[in-house]
């Protein structure tokens, strides 16, 4: 899988191959928890424990993909900014529509 990075170039403020690497973690943590309370004789107390830990890595995982759509967000502000100013370096050619 590409990151972010990747994906939208080599721009700053783009989610880091870390945060990338942190929610692949995450999802596979989860796909083990779900995978074991699925087991009949795992002890209540057990169960409840995989539970919340559940809960907490899927508070984290949104934590992330929020940072994630922020950062990319944040991104975009910039691209039209930098578009901004490369219009102000070159001024409008005249409309040659109009009579002079």
């Amino acid at each position: 899988m590409r990151s972010v990075q990747e994906q939208n170039g080599n721009h700053e403020g783009v989610a880091t191959d870390e945060t990338v690497s942190e929610i692949e973690e995450i999802r596979e943590r989860l796909a083990a928890i779900q995978r074991r309370t699925q087991v009949e004789d795992l002890p209540s107390d057990r169960r409840e424990e995989l539970v919340d830990q559940e809960h907490r890595l899927e508070a984290r995982l949104r934590q992330l993909s929020d940072e994630v759509v922020e950062k990319e967000s944040g991104l975009a502000e910039d691209l039209v900014d930098e578009e901004g100013a490369d219009a102000d370096e070159f001024p409008a050619l005249p409309d040659e529509t109009t009579d002079q």
